[in-house]
């Protein structure tokens, strides 16, 4: 089994009102939202624009290599790119010739 991996929580019996169930919800839940987050930025591609969380500066980038994940700004300057910052993704559309 995989570090992270929730399976083991199917095994046990589902009793809403049983021991630690509302901690098993919260688990669950968290392991929903980080899946998300791992499915959002496994797809990143060379020229797709990335929006970061409030509070990040700047907050958009075109990327320019994916490992290590850089991005150039709109000012023209190259950045590392925090994956967990990652909000959005929005491809590149492909050209037809």
């Amino acid at each position: 089994m995989r570090v992270g991996d929730v399976t083991f929580l199917k095994l046990v019996p589902d009793d809403s009102e049983g021991t630690n169930a509302e901690w098993r919800k919260l688990v669950r839940q968290k392991h929903e939202e980080t899946s998300a987050k791992k499915a959002l930025t496994k797809n990143i591609g060379v020229g797709d624009t990335v929006i970061l969380k409030d509070g990040c500066s700047p907050k958009e980038f075109t990327v320019h290599s994916v490992r290590p994940l850089l991005g150039y700004a709109s000012s023209g300057l190259l950045y590392r790119v925090p994956r967990s910052k990652i909000i959005e993704v929005r491809k590149v559309e492909a050209k037809s010739p």
